[in-house]
């Protein structure tokens, strides 16, 4: 034996680590010889031993100490079987290795054969909560068995009515708003793509009077009506002063083309009361049994008021989810205001703390009278604190859908819309429900000792009056000077957790925000701005010190200077944020006109000089960012089932010249509508582009995928950001016909290749339809409005006097072409103004089905077409409407910064997806993504460059872009997808 071993040190150096060798195998080799030893033992022992050890163990699996102890036992025991003890023999003993050693049917006595047989119950009444779901056999259970509140779950008709099939099968769920629970409706018509009546899409309700129709109370009814899909929610307008509207949850695929029902009456169509009288407490829907046994914390998850209030169906529908932070939980708060018309950009939401018998103060509000535009139809929105002092702040989730336009909620007391404690005793510095927006870009870090330009700097150092101050805002006059980076120095305080700098515009809005760890010792705090900004834009600065909640925090002296006028900066606007305020509140006026200057510094950068690297320098902190990347496209693709989309990444990815240098790919992958099957026949995905096809409809998602980690087995990739689109698919028969009007810029009206024009006749005619052009300019022969150069404001706003202007089919460059939209009673430009209607009737045109706006990067932010739209829809409400997004900017051309170009359509794209998106359904206006088949080189005009300087000797060439117009390539695709869209929509 080599035991014991040798000891080692503490150390790790070789003495050590040969000493761990050495033991190992001294180890090794005393197994070896300890087996050895019982491997002999085994052997030299006689046949006689192991025999009699093994007898030791008797029938019963009892193990005597000594074979004379069992023998001497068993001589004197006789085994009594009527002796032994109750379930003291295991089935593990019981004799069954043969049919002739099992119990029979012979041993069984006739009870017991009976109740096998069926002939008597063995147990007659199941014991509570025994009798489970997969005991019942699929479609067991009839329509008679089940309660009447299961059975009207989602089914809006009473149990009695005899509902036809088409509706039985096609209406999923109904709600009916401000009901009257003393009445009867029915639903007596539903009606799709009827030709004899234009091709009328229609669903009433009727009021059902002493066995009789009563007043049509709403109504769904258009006119070459598309659905968004199969599947959708449609709205049913009040025609009443009732003001009683209805959802309903239809699925059009059960209703055949042609389908006419109408005149049925109640004894069909009767609707049952849980679908309009709404739910006043939660124990109305829900069985009493069940909901007793339900734990009250776990009733009221997500829905944020308490049990006792009885909020308005609006608000119920609409109020997805509610989060309060910093209340003080031995108080009581109370949703007390609710406004909203979006056709006003009128956005109102308030909370009050709640005294018990009247309203207290106003803690956080969401107060937008004008010009508010939510991002999606259901989004979270951020509630501010109002109350100096305070950190109550709210973040709710909300469905604007669901709150018609017009609504005014106020003074809703406790017992309305009295909030659950649960929703306001969470989280207290969390700042990933903060509902801050993070720049969609990195940091960008210098090479070297890049040339950068100091656009703007102040270096004053004295200390402002209010010592509590740790957030100032900055407005600077308006001049051409550009920037692209911020920083101000850093400053020592204990209480902050970030430092944050926000950047607004001339409009009040937003436009960005950085939030960065805050870092005691750190000398200078620098933000780099997603864009470039010209101080043109009226350019507000905010930045500072903020806790985890993003409340300014206390004491803390900012440098600001008590006397130098900073000629940079517009006079008396240097303002603060008032300690223990959110830092989303507008800032107070400091009130001292000789605070004007703070240590600051605005560069600009050049681009040419920057490299994008995944981390900052040691000591740089790094802003705070999320999804660097995203697609940019529209939530739904529409598409004929006979055609197919190229998306070429580099055109609607967002910083892709940043993706091509990391290590991230894009996959993309397809699934069907409910997320269930995995497609393989709706995309073909290359390294640069990826072909989306409309064979049917399906989802698809863009991953972004970072491969930095490939070498760990474990994780070879994080998917850093992710764009889910919904494309639509949809079978178009020949034979129609495109009456269409074309609203554009340069990329319309002149000829490039063959024209955007001419190439959408030719695949009309292709498929056996026809495109009538409308229009009062003819651009290579053919009708339409379209103007080189021309804006949307242009469009919108230009009136020429009639004795000064030029011909509608002159150079479009003209100062004297007059828009011919904008008219004048008195033909003066003070009171001009656009008028579809006019311009219909002005022109004698008719018959218009569809509008094309394509105005390029002449579109502005959308705004103005929006505008446009409004007073179209006034005088066409049917018509549909089509709004192409930007194209791209060239990838390579020459002497041209494309990456900053490229950066700016990403944004202004972006803008359009929030004004146009998922607006087909409510007011036919669709998102055409033409940008994303749009190629960045092979697309627009080019040419040819020598590679090499000796052409002589190798005169390989690229392809650079000369022209921000398309060419041929170019304007065929325009064309391809404006063209899908108008088959997909008429």
């Amino acid at each position: 034996m080599k035991y014991p071993y040798k000891q080692k040190g503490n150390g790790l150096g070789r003495n050590d680590r040969n000493i761990d060798n050495q033991n190992i195998k001294d180890i090794e080799s005393d197994i070896k010889e300890l087996l050895q030893r019982v491997e002999n033992l085994i052997l030299n022992a006689s046949t006689g031993e192991i025999q009699a050890n093994d007898a030791r163990l008797d029938a019963l699996g009892i193990l005597h100490k000594t074979l004379k102890v069992r023998l001497d036992y068993e001589s004197t025991k006789v085994i009594d079987i009527a002796r032994l003890e109750e379930n003291s023999i295991p089935s593990s003993k019981l004799r069954t290795t043969s049919q002739a050693d099992r119990i029979g049917l012979q041993n069984l006595n006739d009870e017991v054969l009976q109740a096998m047989a069926g002939n008597t119950p063995i147990n007659s009444i199941p014991a509570d909560n025994s009798v489970t779901n997969p005991k019942y056999a699929p479609s067991s259970i009839t329509n008679d068995k089940l309660s009447e509140d299961i059975k009207t779950k989602g089914y809006p008709f009473v149990s009695t009515a005899n509902v036809p099939k088409v509706m039985r099968d096609a209406v999923l769920e109904m709600k009916m708003y401000n009901g009257d629970q003393s009445k009867q409706y029915c639903m007596p018509v539903l009606r799709r793509n009827i030709a004899a009546s234009g091709n009328l899409w229609n669903i009433s309700i009727y009021e059902w009077v002493n066995g009789a129709f009563g007043t049509k109370i709403c109504e769904f009814n258009k006119s070459n009506y598309v659905p968004t899909s199969n599947k959708e929610v449609i709205r049913l307008s009040s025609l009443s002063s009732s003001n009683i509207f209805v959802d309903l949850t239809i699925d059009w695929s059960k209703v055949p083309d042609g389908t006419d029902l109408s005149s049925k009456d109640y004894t069909l169509t009767g609707l049952h009361p849980l679908v309009y009288i709404g739910r006043t407490e939660w124990n109305s829907v829900i069985d009493s049994k069940v909901n007793t046994a339900i734990d009250d914390q776990v009733k009221i998850k997500r829905y944020p008021f308490q049990k006792d209030s009885s909020p308005s169906s609006v608000l119920k529908n609409s109020i997805i989810d509610l989060k309060l932070f910093n209340a003080d939980d031995s108080k009581q708060y109370v949703l007390a205001v609710a406004r909203k018309d979006f056709s006003t950009g009128t956005a109102i939401l308030k909370i009050y703390e709640w005294t018990g018998t009247t309203f207290g103060a106003n803690v956080c509000q969401l107060d937008k009278s004008v010009g508010y535009i939510p991002v999606t139809t259901k989004e979270k929105v951020i509630l501010s604190p109002t109350v100096t002092g305070t950190k109550i702040r709210a973040e709710i989730t909300i469905d604007w859908s669901q709150i018609p336009d017009g609504t005014d909620l106020s003074s809703m007391g406790y017992d309305k819309t009295g909030l659950h404690p649960l929703v306001y005793i969470g989280r207290k510095d969390d700042a990933s429900t903060s509902g801050i927006s993070l720049p969609a870009m990195a940091d960008l870090t210098d090479i070297g000792n890049p040339p950068s330009t100091s656009v703007i700097s102040n270096s004053s150092t004295l200390d402002m009056t209010n010592g509590n101050v740790s957030a100032i805002s900055v407005t600077f006059t308006n001049q051409n000077v550009k920037f692209n980076i911020f920083e101000f120095p850093g400053s020592t305080v204990s209480s902050a957790k970030y430092v944050f700098c926000i950047i607004r515009t001339s409009s009040g809005a937003t436009k960005e925000k950085h939030i960065k760890e805050y870092k005691e010792g750190t000398q200078m705090y620098r933000f780099v701005t997603s864009r470039v900004y010209n101080l043109k834009e009226d350019v507000q600065v905010i930045f500072g010190y903020c806790d985890g909640n993003f409340i300014t925090v206390k004491q803390t002296n900012l440098p600001l200077a008590s006397s130098t006028t900073d000629q940079n900066l517009i006079g008396s606007v240097i303002k603060y944020l008032a300690p223990d305020s959110n830092i989303d509140v507008e800032p107070i006026n400091a009130g001292n006109v000789n605070w004007k200057s703070t240590n600051y510094n605005l560069k600009y950068l050049d681009y040419g000089t920057m490299n994008f690297l995944p981390t900052q320098p040691s000591g740089s902190p790094s802003d705070v960012v999320t999804n660097q990347f995203d697609m940019i496209l529209p939530p739904k693709i529409y598409l004929p089932s006979n055609k197919e989309l190229w998306l070429y990444h580099s055109s609607a990815s967002e910083n892709e010249h940043i993706r091509k240098k990391k290590p991230v790919d894009i996959n993309v992958s397809s699934k069907s509508p409910d997320g269930l099957t995995v497609y393989t026949d709706t995309l073909t995905t290359y390294y640069d582009r990826t072909i989306l096809k409309g064979n049917k409809s399906h989802d698809v998602t863009f991953d972004f995928r970072d491969w930095s980690k490939s070498s760990q087995t474990s994780k070879r990739f994080d998917t850093v950001a992710s764009k889910k689109v919904s494309i639509l698919s949809k079978v178009v028969t020949p034979g129609k016909i495109f009456n269409t009007l074309m609203v554009g810029d340069s990329y319309l009206d002149i000829q490039w290749g063959d024209g955007v024009f001419n190439h959408m006749k030719a695949f009309a005619a292709s498929d056996g339809n026809t495109i009538n052009f409308k229009g009062t300019r003819t651009s290579y022969g053919n009708l339409g409005e379209a103007r080189a150069s021309w804006a949307e404001s242009t469009f919108r706003t230009r009136y020429v006097p009639m004795s000064q202007r030029v011909d509608v089919n002159g150079d479009p460059t003209s100062a004297n072409m007059s828009s011919p939209f904008v008219f004048s009673s008195d033909d003066t430009v003070a009171n001009a103004k656009f008028d579809f209607a006019q311009y219909l009737s002005v022109n004698a045109i008719t018959s218009i089905d569809n509008i094309v706006f394509f105005l390029g990067m002449n579109g502005g932010d959308g705004s103005g077409i929006n505008t446009m739209i409004a007073n179209i829809k006034a005088t066409l409400p049917n018509v549909n409407i089509f709004v192409c997004m930007i194209p791209p900017a060239e990838e390579w051309r020459l002497n041209m910064d494309s990456i900053a170009r490229q950066n700016d359509r990403i944004t202004r794209n972006k803008n359009y997806i929030s004004l146009f998106q998922n607006r087909e359904s409510t007011d036919r206006v669709y998102l055409i993504p033409t940008h994303a088949n749009f190629h960045r080189t092979a697309s627009l005009n080019n040419n040819q460059t020598n590679l090499y300087q000796f052409s002589d000797i190798n005169n390989g060439t690229e392809t650079l872009v000369t022209d921000h117009h398309p060419n041929n390539l170019g304007a065929k695709g325009i064309a391809y997808l404006i063209y899908c869209y108008l088959c997909y929509a008429n």
